[in-house]
């Protein structure tokens, strides 16, 4: 690995001081009467680099680790993916088997609501006729709504199914 490091730093005015000269081993830079030594302290540019070489000798086997890990965590995603396939396949056939089923709800309340009206015209002439007493065509006529009433619900679901038949094709729900 390298890694590399720069760094910029500019000060608008240099510091500098005068310091006195106390051991005279110190060699002055600039010297006013012997006495005080001119130190500048941070000049008016700063600049600072650095690069780091590193090779490892002996890791452990940490290499062929990671390239174990990195084929189990391909194996993982390729099976995640079949996974969801499957999912995917699951729900559109349980989602068909729902619309099937929600279409033969259809017509069975259909054809029950056709034999149920049917039946409140027989009732209606027998009691035109005075065969059945009122009671027995109000019946048959409570009947007639529960059919209607059933035939809505199967509508409705019917167009549930289809629509979440369309959702789970990714397609417009009203197709």
């Amino acid at each position: 690995s390298v890694t590399g490091k720069y760094t910029y730093g500019r000060l608008e005015e240099p510091k500098e001081y005068y310091l006195p000269l106390t051991y005279p081993t110190v060699p002055a830079v600039r010297s006013l009467n012997g006495m005080y030594a001119y130190l500048p302290m941070a000049p008016k540019s700063n600049y600072s680099m650095s690069v780091e070489v590193a090779q490892p000798l002996f890791i452990g086997g940490q290499l062929i680790n990671a390239f174990r890990i990195a084929g189990n965590e391909q194996q993982v995603v390729e099976l995640s993916r079949a996974q969801s396939t499957r999912e995917l396949k699951l729900a559109v056939v349980n989602s068909y088997y729902d619309v099937l089923v929600a279409r033969k709800y259809r017509e069975v309340a259909l054809r029950a609501r056709d034999t149920v009206n049917s039946h409140v015209k027989v009732a209606q002439a027998f009691y035109g006729q005075g065969m059945i007493p009122k009671n027995d065509l109000l019946v048959a006529q409570v009947r007639s709504a529960e059919s209607e009433q059933n035939l809505i619900k199967a509508d409705n679901a019917t167009k549930m199914a289809d629509s979440v038949f369309n959702m789970v094709l990714s397609r417009d729900l009203a197709t």
